[in-house]
């Protein structure tokens, strides 16, 4: 979180791109800089620095600081949903054997009669779905609730932290947050519509090369803006005005591919990144 202690080494942990974050841009509820990566959130009241989003699993936003921590609750969770599943068949897999090979007059599948007519391979999965629901509620007699009902709870469950993982395992790649991950997705539908225009930084006029900002291995080179028409720049905001020079040419962007993320250091770096920060 960004409080007016801690504001001015906020503003020091990553520079402005001149695509998403410009500098001088004042929080109106905070009512100061907004730094490079940051969003105000309506829930908790404040900007949060490298904002990803607001977790209402965690009840607050994940940003820098604590997005270590909700990687690490993902990969866990997934893990341990397996791993009950795991224990689960384990201790019932011997018993349903046991009991299909006591009583095997109460698990014969039959295809059903209405299925006769139907293609070999269809009557076969009947067959099988027949067979599993079997499985299945043999072992919820069996084990109940205590061990059948947490195992199959487990085994339906582990999907999903499994997916936001690799949803963010992607962002990790990307060189984004979630935040980001939309911001670039409406300059792409932006630049789907050809109202999107870069021109190169002017070297030495960008203030995220400043000393403070010395420890990011990379500077932003582009600068985007939009157009309401579609018809090059005519004119320029002021944190615009201030990185280019005048009379560039602009020209159309067409794809995000012609950007460069300014915040994508590689898997290995914003893996780093992401986890020690």
């Amino acid at each position: 979180m960004i409080t007016a202690e801690n504001h001015s080494e906020c503003l020091t942990y990553y520079p402005f791109d001149h695509i998403l974050f410009h500098p001088g841009q004042i929080c109106r509820t905070c009512q100061f800089e907004k730094p490079a990566r940051s969003k105000h959130c309506s829930i908790c009241k404040v900007c949060v620095s490298r904002s990803d989003h607001h977790c209402i699993w965690v009840n607050t936003c994940l940003g820098r600081g604590n997005y270590k921590h909700f990687i690490y609750l993902l990969s866990l969770t997934t893990i341990l949903l397996l791993y009950g599943t795991y224990l689960s068949y384990l201790i019932l897999q011997p018993q349903v054997k046991q009991h299909f090979d006591h009583y095997p007059q109460f698990h014969k599948v039959h295809p059903p009669t209405w299925a006769e007519n139907l293609p070999g391979f269809i009557v076969q999965m009947i067959i099988g779905i027949y067979w599993l629901s079997d499985v299945m509620g043999t072992a919820l007699v069996i084990g109940r609730i205590p061990v059948a009902g947490v195992g199959l709870l487990a085994l339906l469950t582990w999907p999903l932290p499994l997916g936001l993982l690799a949803y963010h395992i992607y962002l990790i790649w990307a060189g984004m947050t979630t935040n980001e991950s939309n911001k670039w997705g409406d300059w792409r539908d932006d630049m789907y519509d050809g109202i999107v225009f870069y021109a190169p930084i002017l070297p030495g006029s960008d203030r995220t090369s400043a000393a403070r900002f010395s420890h990011w291995p990379v500077r932003s080179k582009q600068v985007l803006i939009r157009t309401n028409d579609g018809q090059t720049p005519r004119s320029l905001p002021q944190v615009v005005q201030e990185v280019v020079e005048e009379g560039v040419e602009w020209k159309r962007c067409w794809r995000l591919a012609e950007v460069e993320n300014l915040y994508d250091l590689g898997f290995w770096g914003n893996l780093v990144e992401s986890l020690t920060n």
